[in-house]
C-alpha cells in the first residue's frame, strides 16, 4: 500500500512504468484519474481504466467472490496480482470500503497507489512518499531510498499523441514514393545473375550508431608528418563552417536546380546527424542554440510557452532564459542581404525563422523525390538517391530524446531506409556491362619471349606482319611464325595499355 502525497503526476508515472515493465504481461491493472486514451493506445491491453473508486472496489470484491467459491489448488495457477493507481481524490467514505475489502483479501497479491489526501485515515500504516521532492526518500517496504518521479501533463499528452501515431494504419505512397521497390520476401532468391546471393538483414549504420559519425578531411588537408606515420588529423567539430565555403560550385548548382535559387548566407540547419546550425560554434550555448533553431524550423509560429517547454520537458526554461537564446540565436544567424534579420521579431509572442532558411532534410526530400521520379533508366535517378543518402551523417537528431520531433524524426527514419533501399535495388538489377573483348590465346612460353624481346626486334618483326598481310593473294600461304605471333600479342597489349591509360 502506498500513499503520495502532492500532484497525481507520480501517479501517471507509476501507471506507466508499471504498464511498460516486462512484469505486467500477468498483472490485472486499474487506472482511476488518468483518462482513457492510454489504456487504449498501450501494447497487450495492460490498462484498464475504471471511472472512479467504487467501480474498482467492485471489481476487487468479485475477485474476492471468485477466489473464495474456487479456491486455487497447489497445482493450479495462482491468480493474477491485481494493482489499482488512483490519480483522481478519493472520497474517504470510498477509501474505508475499499481498505475492509483489501483486509478480506488475505492471501491475494494486491497493491494500491492512492492519493494520501482522503486516504491516510483508512490506511494509516500505509507507505507514504511526497511527491515533488528533489531527495532521495526512504521506502521500508523495500528497505531502500527511491526518488519519485513524475510526468506533467505536458509530457503526458505527447506520448499519447506519439502512441497515437504509432497506432495509425500505414498510409500508402504518394507521388514519387510510389517508386520505391517492395522488399524483398525471406527465402526469396533473385534469379537474376548480376544480383549478390544474399542481402544482409542488417540495419544501415548511420541509423542505428549510438555516436555521431566521424567525417575526415580529404586528403589533401593531411600534413606530412601524418601522411608518414599513417594518420590523419579531423577537423576540430567546435564550429560548422557556412554553407558557402564547403559547397563546392558543382554542388550548388545541382541543388539549386534541385530546390530553385537560394540565399548561401541563409541559416543551414543540419539534422540528419547532430544537430548542427552552419557558422554556430557546438561549445557553450551552441547545441541548445542549435536545436531552438530546429524548432522553430519545424514548429514556425510557435508560442513562447510551448518552446520553453519544448526545449526542457522537466524544467521548462524560464521566460527570460527564452528570451535571452532567442537574442543570442538572432544575432548569431545574422541578417539577409537587405538587412532584414533571419529571425524577425515578432510581437505576437510567436516565434518563426525567415522563409530562407534551410534544411538538410528538406533537401534530402527534394533529392529523394526528384530521383524516385525519373527511375532506374540508364541511371537517371541513381546519382539524385545517392546524393540525398550523402547528406545523412548518422541518426536523425543525433539520436537526441526530443518529444516534440518524435514523429518527425521517425518519418525521417523511414525516408532514408526507402531511399537506401531503392539505390540499393537499383544498383542489383540494373544491366551488367557486355564482356570486353579479350587478347587471342598464346602459349606462355611466347609471352615471355615478347616480353623480353628488343625493341628493333618487335618493330621488325611488326613490319614483317605487316608485310604478310599486305601481300598478293597469288603469294603461297605460310603458317605465321612464333615470332610474329609474339609480336601481335605484344602489339595488342600496348594499344590496351595505352587505351587504358587516362589522358
Amino acid at each position: 500500500m502506498l500513499l503520495l502525497d502532492g500532484d497525481p503526476d507520480a501517479a501517471r508515472a507509476i501507471a506507466l512504468e508499471t504498464a511498460t515493465s516486462s512484469w505486467s504481461d500477468r498483472a490485472d491493472i486499474l487506472t482511476i484519474g488518468l483518462g482513457t486514451e492510454l489504456p487504449t493506445r498501450l501494447p497487450q491491453g495492460r490498462l484498464r481504466a475504471v471511472p472512479h473508486l467504487r467501480a474498482a472496489q467492485r471489481d476487487l470484491g468479485e475477485l474476492l467472490l471468485e477466489h473464495h467459491q474456487n479456491p486455487a489448488d497447489e497445482d493450479e495457477t495462482t491468480p493474477l496480482p491485481w494493482l489499482l493507481i488512483c490519480a483522481a481524490d478519493a472520497a474517504a467514505d470510498d477509501a474505508q470500503h475499499l481498505a475492509d475489502a483489501l483486509a478480506a483479501a488475505r492471501t491475494l497479491p494486491l497493491a494500491l497507489v492512492l492519493p494520501a489526501r482522503g486516504t491516510r485515515h483508512a490506511f494509516p500504516h500505509a507507505e507514504r512518499l511526497t511527491v515533488g521532492s528533489a531527495t532521495p526518500q526512504r521506502l521500508d517496504l523495500l528497505d531502500t531510498d527511491v526518488l519519485v518521479q513524475s510526468m506533467t501533463d505536458g509530457e503526458y499528452q505527447d506520448l499519447v499523441g506519439v502512441l497515437n501515431i504509432a497506432e495509425e494504419p500505414a498510409r500508402p505512397a504518394e507521388g514519387p514514393w510510389q517508386q520505391v521497390p517492395a522488399p524483398d520476401q525471406p527465402g526469396h532468391s533473385p534469379t537474376s545473375p548480376a544480383s549478390p546471393t544474399a542481402v544482409p538483414d542488417t540495419p544501415f549504420t548511420a541509423l542505428t550508431a549510438t555516436t555521431s559519425l566521424r567525417i575526415m578531411p580529404p586528403p589533401q588537408q593531411a600534413t606530412e608528418d601524418n601522411l608518414a606515420q599513417g594518420t590523419a588529423t579531423t577537423p576540430s567539430p567546435e564550429a560548422v563552417p557556412p554553407l558557402a565555403e564547403q559547397v563546392p560550385a558543382e554542388a550548388e548548382e545541382g541543388e539549386s536546380e534541385a530546390s530553385g535559387a537560394f540565399d548561401l548566407h541563409a541559416p543551414d540547419i543540419q539534422v540528419l546527424g547532430p544537430v548542427t546550425v552552419a557558422g554556430i560554434e557546438a561549445s557553450g550555448h551552441g547545441f541548445k542554440l542549435a536545436l531552438l533553431a530546429a524548432l522553430l524550423y519545424f514548429k514556425p509560429g510557435i508560442s513562447s510557452d510551448t518552446a520553453r517547454e519544448a526545449m526542457d520537458p522537466r524544467k521548462p526554461w524560464t521566460k527570460a532564459t527564452l528570451q535571452s537564446r532567442i537574442s543570442e540565436l538572432r544575432n548569431r544567424l545574422g541578417t539577409d542581404l537587405d538587412g532584414n534579420p533571419f529571425l524577425p521579431r515578432d510581437r505576437t509572442g510567436t516565434y518563426r525563422l525567415s522563409p530562407t532558411a534551410r534544411c538538410d532534410w528538406t533537401r534530402f526530400t527534394q533529392l529523394a523525390e526528384r530521383g524516385l521520379a525519373k527511375g532506374p533508366e540508364a541511371g537517371a535517378g541513381i546519382a539524385d538517391l545517392e546524393a540525398a543518402l550523402d547528406l545523412v551523417r548518422g541518426r536523425p537528431f543525433g539520436g537526441a530524446d526530443l518529444a516534440w520531433a518524435a514523429a518527425r524524426i521517425q518519418e525521417m527514419l523511414v525516408r532514408i531506409t526507402d531511399v537506401a533501399h531503392t539505390l540499393a535495388t537499383w544498383h542489383r538489377t540494373a544491366p551488367r556491362r557486355a564482356p570486353t573483348s579479350q587478347p587471342p590465346a598464346t602459349p606462355s612460353h611466347a609471352d615471355s619471349t615478347s616480353t623480353t624481346a628488343p625493341k628493333s626486334s618487335t618493330r621488325t618483326r611488326c613490319s614483317s606482319r605487316t608485310r604478310q598481310a599486305t601481300a598478293p593473294e597469288s603469294a603461297p600461304h605460310t603458317k605465321p611464325s612464333a615470332a610474329s605471333t609474339n609480336a601481335s600479342t605484344s602489339e595488342w597489349k600496348a594499344r590496351r595499355r595505352k587505351s587504358s591509360t587516362p589522358s
